[in-house]
Parts: C-alpha cells; structure tokens; sequence
C-alpha cells in the first residue's frame, strides 16, 4: 500500500514521491540533486499533488539505495502489471485464436506436427508480443499528449524483466534480455508468426533494410491496382530482397485493409464498401423526389435485316420513377440512351402527372446520373427546384437503381426472351437454353409491349398509395409545374408566322391548329413574328416565342364555335362568351388610349396657339367641326371662357374626353358608328 503510493507512473514515466526520496536520502542531497541536474523532476509538487522524481534520471547508486529502502524496483511496482492487464484482456477477447491456429498446423523438420506443449508456448510468445505492441502503442499516445519522447530501449529492458519474473501463467520462450526481446519484437511485427518457428521448420526470414521500410514494400505490393494475390506478393517481395510468407502477407493486407483499399480497389470500391453511408429516408409524399436512370432491359427481340435475322437485340429503357414508392412517373424505350431519350421519359413523366394529381405539377428534385448531364441540365432545371446528379460509380446512391432490379427478379424472369439480370451477372440465362429458344423471341414491337405492360402493372399497383398519400400531405409542397419554362426547354418548334384575326396558326401531321391569346399585350405586337413551341402530348396550349426570343405569351388552342344556333351546347356559349368578353376589353383599351392622345394632343395645339391648317386634326368635334374649338381655345387665351365641349371620338357617351363641362342634350356614342 506504502508502495503504491511512494511510486507512480506519470505521463508514460515512472515517477518516485519526492517528499519519501527526500527523507530517504536526505534533504540537502534531494535538493542538491535537483538543482545539478543528476535527477530529474516530473512534477511539481503543490495544491494536493506530490512532485516526482523520474526514476530513469536516477544514478546506479542512487537507484540501488531506493529498491533497498523499498524492497522492490520501482518499474516493477508502477507497472501495475499492464502487461498482465493487457493479456487477460485480449484472452477475453480472443484475439489471439488465430496463433493457436497457425501453430497447431505447423510441421517440424521431421514433418511431424509439434507437441501440444510446444504449441502453447509458441502461442504464449505470439501473445505477449502482441500485448507488448499494444501497451507500447498506449505508452506512445500517453508521451504524445504530455510531449515527451517514448525511451524505447528502457522499455524493452523493463519488459524483458517483468515476462521472465512475473508472467508465470504464460510459459513462453523469449529472450529475458531488452535489447533481444526489442530485435525479437520488431521480427514478429514483420513477419508474424512464422518468425517464432523459423528454427524448428527450418525455414529462415530473412529481409535487407529496416522493418518499416520493408513493411512498407509489402503494403506498397498488397496496394497496387493490379491486385496481387498474397502469394504473388511475397514473389516480388522476394526480388526485392525480402523473404516473406504468404500468410504474413495475409496479415498484413487484413490489417490494412482500409487504408490500402482506394489504391487496390479503386475509388468506386473504396467510396462504397469503405466510407460510412449516409442513411437516408423515404418522402412522405409523392413529387418531392425523381430519380431516372437509363436501363437495358435484359429482353432479346429478334430483327430480320439485309444479312438475315439477328436475335440478340435489346431495348434501353429511360426511367423515372417517384422516390415516395418508386412508382414509374415516367419512362422511354429507344435503342440507345441520349439527351432525346431522357427528354421524352421525363415528358412522358409530366403527362402521366397530370393523369394521376388531375394537374400539372413539377418534383422538388430531380436525381440523375452524369449522362448527357450538361444538355439535360436547362431541361431538369424547367422541371425541379433542385437537380442532384448522383456520385459516378455509387449505384447506392439512385433509388431507381435497385428498382431495375426489382423488376428484374419480378417481372423479366417469367419472359421467354429474358437473358439474365446484365452482362456481368453471375445468373445470366444459359446460353444454350436461350439458342434453342430464340425463334419463340418477339419483335422490336412485341418487347416494347412487354415493357409497357410491365409499367401498366406497376402503375396500377400503386397509384392508389400515391394519390393518398398526396391529398393526405402538407398543401405546400404541391408545386405547380410553370409551363412557360416548360414548353421553352422540351417543346417542339413550328414555323415562324404572324399574328392575325384568327390567331397563330400550326400544322402538324396534316392537322391544322389555331392559337390565340386572351392577354391583351399580345395584340400590341402585331408587328412581330411568333414561333410556336409545344408539346404534342397536350396540344390545347403552346408557347408563342417572338423572332428574337425578347417576348413570350402563353397561347390556346382556340375553340370551334358553330354557326348554327340549333348546334350551340353549353362549351359553345362559354367559349362564345370569352371570345366577346376579351373584344369588349381589348376595345375599352383602345378607346382608352385614343382619350388619352387626343386630351394630350388637345392641349399642346391649345397652349402653342397654332395656326396652321393641320392643327385642325386634332382639334375636332363628334361632328367633325373644328373651327368652333378653335375660337373657343382663342377665347380661352384671351379671358372670355364659354363652357363648349369637346368631343371626341370614342368617348363612349356617358363622359366626355376634356376637361370641360358635359354638352346638353348629348346623343349616346357608338365607337362602331364611328368606325
């Protein structure tokens, strides 16, 4: 108990009370010490600490007076048996299984297996040295975080003395000196096991240079790309002058699996098998996620051509699916995936939106991979608030990814014409099976109906989750799609043509379609040349672009009214309606605007007191009269004001153009009168 305290371990050093050494061997000499430097001090003593003495520092003499005022060595006594500690931890791990293992199969000179005895102290010796690694790896950190330097050689020394006093319960064989133990020790980090039975096989490890530079040709081989098996590296190693077996160079490649995976693996490898993954959650509702991903769909169709029939043949499938159930929003067949590809299945997604949702609506987000990313990327931006290109390689990452996979293992395997999951599989159809067979294969057209239907079946077995789940969410993550945006990034272009009575007109596959604008603006740019953008998936509106692409009016697809009254249904009325209700507008735009030039043009020939003839134009009467507004402004100037009116056209009756006060006995306007 006295012990414990007399002695203590600090900062990875064996430290000795300074107070007990100071009675022990007198104060003057303790100070003495002290001050010539023949003794060094670990810690200061004060506020309830004890200093220390480092017992290293200590003289041979000095030492001696100490272990015989304590009866014991000091290294002794503030190991605490970390050693011990360490041993019967790992025992209670089992981590040392595996040395049992390899020396229980190992065969002497003479081939027999060695006695059972000889096992367990060649187990024994694998043990302790790797205790004495962990410990002396401990020991390292502790003098990092205190800046002290490790002295490794007092160490070992103090390490030979504890395993051949005290560890008792583990027979072993190794040397009781430091410096042999260290050699010994380092050995062992560099080849294993095998260094322990070297001479009793008869085999010898030997290596040129220092057991970390040859550690590092080994982990250097194990690291390469070109991925060397474990005997293939200790045959280069060997030509490097380094004797190594191939079961050390399992050990090693074990043990630095993680940090040597990029180089032999590769980054993809590394990215998905090593770094922590994120885990992520599904939305609670539909259009806040796609995914879409370009898939071959492992179908054969058979295609006669000039050279005669050919079999083998596949479909590329563009898909696009909601992340909330991955139900396929949207999808494209074609023979290989391109920027058209991808545009028609996320077309195809927005036309099958509005069948589901009963509107346009646009995702929040829009996952892709990296093809034909920078054509796509004004497209997917039209459509998704943001658009996320997942990580190259990281399959993982895209949900729709593992649904190819589902629809493999659920639909594809029952198809007479399926060849397996892809060309890498390890489940591919027999070849010989899919030979005997190809003549049953459909056409292009036959596996575009099976990957239709396929889709048919999805959709139906999901779209009543979908449609709950989006009247049960939060209103405001339903995003209506801007269908400027959209038409201008994924629409078709017609002919450029100008704007006239009867609207924009297009024709498309021999049918002729008008559009026309209920906005008035439209019609004040008359001048320009529109071209129309659309989307033959709803052709009852376009987008109308002007020639240098500064001006842009949605468009409908105007309405057919009929000429027989007897013909009218209640559309008709409506549409009837729109039509008159937009002329009434555009017209009290016009009369509105002529008020204003002629009020404008009134007062400027009234202040500027013109004379000439001209000036007659503006200054006309609803008769036509204009020398009595004349001589009513030549009155106003010189003070004699009369109350006359003046009358414009197009004032609609019920208040006049001017400032002045309303005529008596007014007759009502008709603008179409005066037309």
């Amino acid at each position: 108990m006295e012990g414990t305290k007399i002695v203590e371990r600090y900062n990875g050093h064996i430290g000795v009370s300074g107070a007990w050494l100071a009675g022990c061997i007198g104060k003057n000499v303790y100070d003495n010490g002290l001050k010539r430097g023949t003794v060094r001090s670990l810690r200061r003593g004060g506020n309830g600490r004890t200093a220390l003495i480092d017992w290293q520092s200590m003289g041979t003499k000095l030492k001696a007076r100490v272990i015989d005022a304590l009866g014991s060595d000091p290294a002794q006594m503030s190991r605490e048996s970390l050693l011990r500690i360490i041993l019967q931890r790992r025992e209670q791990q089992l981590l040392d299984t595996a040395a049992y293992d390899y020396y229980s199969r190992v065969t002497g000179k003479d081939g027999h297996y060695l006695k059972p005895e000889k096992v367990d102290e060649l187990w024994n010796n694998a043990r302790i040295l790797d205790a004495i690694g962990e410990l002396l790896d401990e020991k390292r950190r502790a003098a990092e975080m205190g800046r002290l330097k490790l002295n490794v050689k007092r160490e070992f020394e103090a390490l030979a003395a504890e395993i051949d006093q005290q560890l008792v319960e583990w027979p072993n064989s190794l040397p009781t000196s430091g410096d042999r133990l260290r050699k010994k020790f380092n050995e062992y980090q560099l080849h294993g096991y095998e260094v322990l039975v070297h001479g009793l096989t008869g085999r010898a490890s030997n290596h040129k240079g220092r057991p970390v530079e040859v550690n590092a040709v080994i982990e250097a081989l194990v690291a390469s790309g070109a991925k060397l098996n474990d005997a293939q590296v200790a045959k280069v190693a060997e030509t490097l002058g380094v004797e190594i077996d191939r079961r050390r160079v399992q050990e090693i490649r074990k043990k630095n699996e993680t940090m040597l995976s990029a180089s032999r693996e590769g980054k993809r490898t590394y990215a998905n098998s090593i770094t922590m993954q994120v885990d992520r959650e599904r939305p609670n509702m539909p259009m806040k996620m796609w995914s879409l991903d370009g898939w071959t769909a492992e179908l054969y169709y058979q295609d006669r051509d000039a050279k005669g029939a050919g079999y083998w043949h596949r479909l590329v499938v563009e898909m696009v699916v909601d992340v909330m159930n991955d139900y396929p929003i949207g999808y494209a067949v074609g023979e290989q995936e391109d920027a058209a590809l991808i545009t028609a299945a996320l077309q195809n997604a927005v036309h099958h939106t509005r069948e589901v949702l009963g509107g346009y609506y646009a995702p929040w987000q829009i996952q892709s991979d990296h093809y034909a990313l920078k054509a796509m990327t004004p497209k997917y931006g039209a459509l998704a608030k943001y658009v996320t290109p997942a990580s190259v390689g990281n399959a993982k990452a895209k949900p729709v990814e593992r649904y190819f996979a589902y629809l493999e293992s659920e639909y594809l395997w029952a198809l007479v014409n399926n060849g397996g999951h892809n060309i890498t599989a390890k489940n591919l159809a027999n070849d010989e099976w899919l030979n005997a067979h190809k003549y049953q294969f459909p056409d292009r057209a036959g596996v575009e109906q099976q990957i239709a239907k396929i889709i048919e079946i999805e959709r139906s077995r999901k779209i009543a989750a979908v449609r709950e789940a989006w009247q049960r969410g939060d209103s405001k993550f339903h995003r209506a799609l801007n269908m400027e945006g959209y038409l201008l990034a994924f629409g078709d272009t017609g002919n450029g043509n100008m704007l006239t009575p009867n609207g924009l007109k297009l024709v498309r596959d021999g049918v002729e379609y008008k559009f026309d604008s209920f906005d008035i603006g439209m019609r004040q740019h008359r001048g320009e040349r529109w071209t129309l953008r659309y989307d033959l998936g709803d052709m009852n509106q376009a987008l109308a672009v002007s020639e240098d692409g500064t001006l842009r009016y949605m468009v409908e697809r105007k309405a057919k009214v009929p000429m027989a009254l007897v013909d009218y249904e209640e559309e008709d009325w409506k549409a009837l309606a729109e039509y008159r209700q937009f002329n009434d507008r555009l017209t009290e735009r016009v009369t509105e605007h002529v008020c204003q030039i002629q009020d404008t043009a009134r007062e400027y020939v009234t202040r500027a007191q013109l004379e000439s003839p001209m000036s007659a134009l503006l200054l006309t009467d609803r008769r036509g009269q204009h020398k009595n507004g004349k001589r009513t402004a030549q009155r106003q100037l010189a003070g004699t004001i009369a109350d006359v009116a003046f009358e414009e056209v197009g004032c609609n009756g019920s208040a006049t153009c001017a400032t002045e006060k309303p005529a008596k006995n007014r007759e009502p306007d008709d603008i179409w009168d005066r037309v």
